[in-house]
């Protein structure tokens, strides 16, 4: 009984491998690998947000001007406590508007945009927050410890 089964699942895994090859041979734009900006968004906070959006809106007004070449958008992220705009391709325009927003990163808060002198580095990890923000996360840690504790 057990062959029988083991068989009937390969049969199926089988019959499900043609029709994904099927499916690729029809539609091979499903099976395009995703840039993590398509897959995740923005990854870093709303603090950065009047440093990276207006490069955003650059690329799109770009892209509207430029619809055969496009600029994809691969990856907007915190990277050791700065910001990182990865693109496809770069204007001059673009990569200054894009190291001026890094550099600023280091002097912004990444939760709430306040101007800060430099990040905090605790435990070899580089937080860009201002003090209020670094220490409201902490207590949010120590109080979420607190509950696991209690239960």
């Amino acid at each position: 009984m057990e062959q029988e089964k083991r068989e009937k699942f390969l049969k199926m895994v089988e019959e499900y491998k043609k029709q994904i090859e099927i499916e690729k041979r029809e539609h091979p734009e499903k099976f395009i690998p995703k840039w993590p900006y398509e897959l995740y968004g923005i990854e870093c906070r709303e603090g950065w947000k009047s440093l990276y959006q207006p490069i955003l809106d650059r690329v799109n007004e770009y892209n509207d001007k430029n619809e055969s070449e496009p600029i994809e958008i691969h990856q907007v992220k915190e990277k050791y406590g700065g910001l990182r705009i990865y693109l496809s391709k770069y204007t001059d325009e673009l990569r200054q508007m894009i190291n001026d927003a890094e550099e600023k990163s280091y002097k912004t808060c990444e939760v709430c945009g306040k101007a800060i002198n430099k990040p905090i580095v605790k435990n070899n990890w580089i937080y860009t927050e201002c003090e209020e923000c670094y220490n409201k996360w902490k207590k949010d840690i120590k109080d979420s410890e607190n509950c696991k504790d209690k239960s």
